[in-house]
Order: structure tokens, then sequence, then C-alpha cells
């Protein structure tokens, strides 16, 4: 928010808009830059080892995931519908 705050009061001042709508789009800004640290918090917490994408998957490594089961959830459905997905596996040099 104390990098933003002044360029979105000139900006404020230009458009005139009123001072709520100004203290409401700082702070949907703070809440935004919460949340992004938020997650990349948890995520260096986690101590994942490696860092993959569905893309990187080796389906034939794991014989239990269904290969077309995978390709469908590339399709990111399943984040579209706000369902959470984590695949695991280990990875080869």
């Amino acid at each position: 928010m104390n990098a933003e705050f002044e360029k979105l009061a000139h900006e404020a001042a230009s458009s005139n808009q009123t001072f709520e709508q100004y203290l409401l789009q700082l702070t949907e800004l703070e809440v935004a830059a919460r949340s992004t640290n938020a997650l990349t918090s948890r995520i260096k917490q986690a101590q994942f080892p490696v860092e993959k994408g569905l893309e990187d998957y080796d389906f034939a490594a794991m014989k239990s995931v269904n290969k077309q089961k995978g390709l469908e959830l590339a399709r990111g459905e399943w984040g579209r519908q706000h369902t959470n997905l984590c695949l695991l596996g280990y990875a080869m040099p």
C-alpha cells in the first residue's frame, strides 16, 4: 500500500474520484498483495523439493495416474470450479 498510495491519490484526484473510492482501491491493492504474499509464504513453508507443472508430469512414471485423466486436469476445469489439485511424485535427474 505504501508503494502505491501516492500514484493512486494522483489518479483519484485527476479523475474526480471520491475519497471512499480512493480508499477502496487502495484497500483492494493491499488485500491482493497480502494474498499473494501469503501464498508465496505457504509454498515456501511447504518446502516442496521441486516445483513442477502438469506439462512436466511424467505419466509413465506413475502407473496409478490415468493419462487421460491427467490431460483432462491439464485443461484446468478443476481450477475454474475452485477445486484443489495436488500431484506428488519424485524428480528424476
